[in-house]
């Protein structure tokens, strides 16, 4: 018995560890996003980058509370996303939060404008 709670304990360990990684690096490439983007001196980074750890971790969060649900996920993303927003505002110039919501609508219009993949569309095409 103490062997299965042992090797139950180093796995489940195993997972939250990957997973910390897996929200840390996703919080890197936001927070890298937002620098490139948005220009942003160093203090300003050391502002924004616990925003973007919020807001990664409550994205992933949300992702596994809605998995079933993809309305309830939307909706969610959207409040999270609006609360990061928000959020940098406080720290963002108007210049800078300009550069951030015309990036953001840009990426949106290409996510809306990119077909869905249809499920044929993958199938190789045979002689005719």
């Amino acid at each position: 018995m103490k062997k299965l709670t042992l090797t139950l304990g180093i796995f489940l360990s195993a997972i939250f560890f990957i997973n910390a990684q897996d929200i840390s690096s996703q919080s890197t490439k936001v927070l890298n996003h937002i620098t490139t983007v948005c220009s942003l001196t160093p203090s300003q980074i050391g502002l924004v980058k616990p925003f973007t750890d919020a807001m990664v971790k409550a994205r992933a969060e949300a992702q596994q509370k809605y998995a079933g649900n993809p309305g309830a996920l939307k909706d969610a993303n959207k409040s999270i996303s609006d609360g990061f927003r928000s959020k940098l505002q406080t720290v963002l110039s108007s210049d800078q939060m300009k550069k951030f919501t015309a990036d953001a609508l840009k990426r949106e219009s290409m996510k809306k404008a990119a077909p869905a993949p249809s499920a044929t569309s993958t199938l190789p095409q045979g002689n005719k």
